[in-house]
């Protein structure tokens, strides 16, 4: 047992607790390593953590002997050897226990026979007389039983235990281990299992371990970390001795592990995604603007060599996320190089040498077919000549790196032959935050496209604007997307919201699956919740003219908001009766959800857009009801139809679990 004051540093049992990763192989460790998270190693534990961890302890003893009984199993497994140990622990313990009971058997019920009825309320009435108290402190201490654990809850898991082993006298010990499958079956569970199971899998032994390895790097994160200075820009002031001391390891361990990756075939020709970020390229500003920015050049100098050396041995890969790499030839043309790559990111990347780049046939690929880009806005002018290397491009997106930046679509891009055939190939488009003032060329390049393709193959349109759109330059737009049979269309941040727009949006697309308008009155203010011209029930029978609708996403103004008067309410517990407007959502009923789902039959999910409290509504088909959904709800549509809500269409964040050491 852990005594109070003892630091984990003192316990070498807490010490390799608190280096433990998972998969944890026994019970309740997790919970232990839980309340050890955060606290120092020379920190003494205070007595409610010890009190705890003692309890962890009874417990395990108690769930491990009952599990070689019922056959439920920890990583640990089920082994003969290990069983032995535990049923001798148990029977000294079951020694002991009747010890500590025979007192209270005798002077409670005078030598009269003790049959199972009276065994069992003698149990129910364990360690109730101080005369006995010396021996239950010195059992706690022998069995490590924690002040926190009551007499009722002892007796509970004894007892459990006991029917266990009476149920089931003879042990389950396992006759046939994984290890004992052939190798053609392993290699199938590893398949499907993922990397988490296939990392509990490999620390069972070392068989496993090396069936799994090729399944536990499938996705990999390499990150040159620039600690502490990319969260504190203002400390890199400093010497440039002590700014060479503090970054130079991480240069060094970014190194390190591109090459013993590299050297590892085993693993390497079985990786599938792979990011690579480069964080002293990602504050060029600052570096800038401290006269540092030529001192990190110097320092980044080998980075691009060894992440080109990187991509040239990995030949397996089908997604690869760039975060602030400098886009050399070398670096283009391993990717060009790479056969399954169907998926890649550009985010904050830059091109050197242009012209050399664009004029190069070597860096083109054929195989990716989703591309996105996250750019500067000083960057995308040259950014954007990169979509041409991807001519078979199904799905492309662009985004600024921040929300308050615009993207410019250079006016060189209309009459490019190369980039009218690209644009006539896309699938599913996404542009956000478009300086759509300046952005005159996107309706004449969608139309080139259109009639170089014999029409558009759009399913997907997802267009944000820094500026809101006024009717005719809708209207302009709309009239462009006519030939592409959109399955999916997003238009944030327009100015005009009038019936016909809805009217209009139904006769050129009847077969639309998801449509999301978010109306901006002005553009002072970015787009968010507000009031919309004419009360939402009155645009629902402009939506009739949708066939298969199945989501609608609006930025009406809900009127659910958290003010300080709410907040006094509810430190209250509504003591008072609040005061309910005419014009507030009523949570039981969402009638302005079920009035959309009247018109609209097929209507699966409603979503109020942009405001602070961002929720949905799950419709019955019945159009008679409606039921409030969690945004967390990983079925609600607003996450696979809107693409600035995790919207697996177009999203650039990462699903897979990041394993960066």
């Amino acid at each position: 047992m852990i005594a109070t004051g003892q630091t984990i540093r003192d316990s070498p049992t807490l010490l390799k607790l608190v280096y433990t990763l998972p998969p944890y192989l026994e019970l309740y460790q997790y919970e232990e390593i839980s309340l050890l998270v955060g606290k120092k190693q020379n920190e003494p534990l205070d007595d409610a953590t010890c009190a705890k961890l003692a309890q962890y302890e009874t417990f395990r003893f108690f769930d491990i002997v009952k599990g070689f009984h019922t056959g439920s199993l920890d990583l640990a497994g089920r082994h003969m050897h290990r069983y032995a140990q535990f049923v001798q622990r148990w029977e000294e313990f079951k020694r002991d226990f009747a010890d500590l009971i025979r007192p209270i058997a005798a002077e409670k019920l005078q030598g009269a026979e003790l049959n199972a009825k009276v065994h069992e309320a003698l149990e129910n009435r364990i360690f109730p007389d101080d005369s006995v108290e010396g021996n239950k402190q010195s059992m706690r201490v022998k069995w490590s039983i924690g002040p926190l654990v009551s007499s009722q809850e002892f007796v509970r898991r004894i007892r459990a235990t006991r029917n266990a082993l009476a149920e089931r006298p003879d042990p389950i010990i396992q006759k046939r281990l994984l290890t004992h499958l052939p190798l053609e079956l392993l290699e199938t569970i590893m398949a499907a299992a993922g990397p988490e199971a296939a990392l509990q899998f490999s620390s069972t032994c070392r068989t496993l371990r090396q069936i799994s390895s090729k399944y536990i790097y499938t996705d990999l994160v390499f990150n040159l970390r620039m600690d502490p200075y990319i969260k504190h820009p203002e400390a890199l002031q400093c010497p440039r001795e002590e700014l060479y001391n503090a970054l130079m390891p991480q240069k060094e361990r970014f190194l390190r592990r591109l090459d013993y990756f590299q050297s590892r075939h085993d693993i390497i020709n079985h990786m599938k995604t792979i990011c690579i970020m480069d964080q002293w390229n990602a504050i060029p500003e600052t570096l800038e603007q401290l006269d540092l920015l030529a001192t990190m050049r110097d320092l980044d100098r080998p980075i691009p060599t060894a992440i080109t050396s990187f991509l040239q041995t990995v030949s397996t890969l089908t997604s690869l996320y760039l975060f602030h790499i400098a886009l050399s030839e070398d670096i283009l043309r391993a990717i060009a190089a790479m056969p399954r790559l169907h998926t890649l990111r550009y985010a904050m990347c830059n091109i050197m040498a242009v012209a050399t780049v664009v004029a190069d046939e070597s860096i083109r690929s054929t195989s990716v077919l989703d591309f996105t880009l996250v750019v500067r806005t000083d960057e995308f002018d040259s950014m954007v000549y990169m979509l041409p290397c991807y001519p078979n491009t199904r799905s492309f997106g662009v985004t600024p790196r921040f929300p308050s930046e615009p993207v410019f679509l250079p006016d060189q891009v209309i009459g490019e032959p190369s980039m009218i055939s690209y644009v006539a190939n896309l699938e599913r488009l996404h542009i956000d935050n478009l300086d759509y003032e300046e952005a005159f060329t996107l309706p004449a390049l969608l139309q080139f496209a259109g009639q170089a393709g014999g029409g558009l193959r759009l399913t997907h349109f997802k267009l944000s604007t820094v500026w809101g759109m006024n009717r005719a330059e809708i209207w302009d737009l709309l009239d462009t997307l006519a030939s592409a049979r959109l399955q999916v269309l997003i238009l944030e941040g327009v100015r005009y919201v009038e019936f016909d727009l809805f009217d209009h949006i139904a006769q050129l697309f009847p077969d639309l699956l998801a449509l999301t308008v978010s109306y901006r009155p002005n553009d002072v203010h970015p787009t968010r919740e507000t009031t919309w011209p004419h009360p939402s029930w009155e645009y629902a029978p402009y939506l009739r003219g949708f066939r298969s609708l199945l989501h609608l996403g609006l930025n009406l103004k809900h009127n659910i908001e958290f003010t300080p008067r709410d907040m006094i309410h509810i430190e209250q517990n509504y003591a008072s009766a609040s005061e309910v407007g005419e014009d507030a959502l009523e949570d039981s009923n969402w009638t302005i959800a079920r009035n959309f789902s009247i018109c609209c039959p097929r209507l699966d999910t409603f979503s109020f857009m942009g405001g602070p409290i961002y929720f949905g509504v799950k419709l019955y088909h019945n159009g008679k009801n409606a039921q409030y959904v969690d945004t967390l709800e990983v079925n609600l549509g607003i996450q696979t139809y809107n693409p600035r809500q995790d919207d697996l269409l177009f999203s650039i964040a990462w699903p897979w679990r990041i394993v960066e050491d």
